[in-house]
């Protein structure tokens, strides 16, 4: 007879017992396991699988068990192409260029957690910051006030990372308004 020293469960075999204690939810240190299931990469070398070879040693190794979608070998630059394309300016400077009465009506979106209005209006990349960086466009252009539409977070969401207009519209937005209120950037 075996009794788990956490949840005093009782068990007619040592070996069951001792995999329970050791998946036990009252025990501090649990070792939980997924049942079935292997790393990506358990036992494949680069001639059997080209994404190991298009990583490093190094990478390969502290990828072991990862999903390779989950892996970008330019995750920083991207992510910082991201920080540099966010929008640096307030809607409320320029009342003439965007619809504020969409904000006074809905609010700005805010998720659950903080502040619970997923159905309030948010700014749009109408050149998506996606298609900025596939194509490698300036993030100054990106971000810049031209580039922002006021909508329906839901909408923006649907949107995801398609453009509402040509890069050669924005181009000309940004012209005319650069021309109206000096340059933004």
């Amino acid at each position: 007879m075996f009794i788990c020293k956490f949840c005093k469960k009782e068990y007619n075999m040592n070996a069951g017992g001792m995999v329970h204690q050791n998946q036990c939810k009252l025990n501090p240190d649990r070792v939980s396991y997924q049942l079935g299931r292997t790393a990506w990469n358990k036992g494949k070398t680069s001639d059997s699988d080209p994404r190991i070879s298009a990583l490093s040693a190094k990478v390969s190794i502290a990828m072991r068990g990862k999903k390779p979608g989950n892996w970008n070998p330019n995750r920083d630059k991207l992510s910082q192409y991201r920080t540099d394309c966010t929008f640096k300016f307030s809607v409320y400077n320029y009342p003439k260029e965007f619809n504020l009465s969409l904000i006074e009506e809905s609010g700005w979106y805010k998720a659950k957690n903080r502040g619970d209005n997923l159905y309030g209006i948010s700014r749009d990349h109408m050149i998506s910051v996606k298609y900025g960086w596939e194509n490698n466009i300036d993030p100054k252009i990106i971000s810049h006030p031209a580039n922002c539409k006021l909508m329906i977070h839901g909408d923006n969401v649907r949107k995801y990372s398609n453009n509402s207009i040509s890069l050669e519209e924005l181009l000309y937005k940004i012209e005319q308004w650069n021309s109206k209120y000096g340059d933004v950037s």
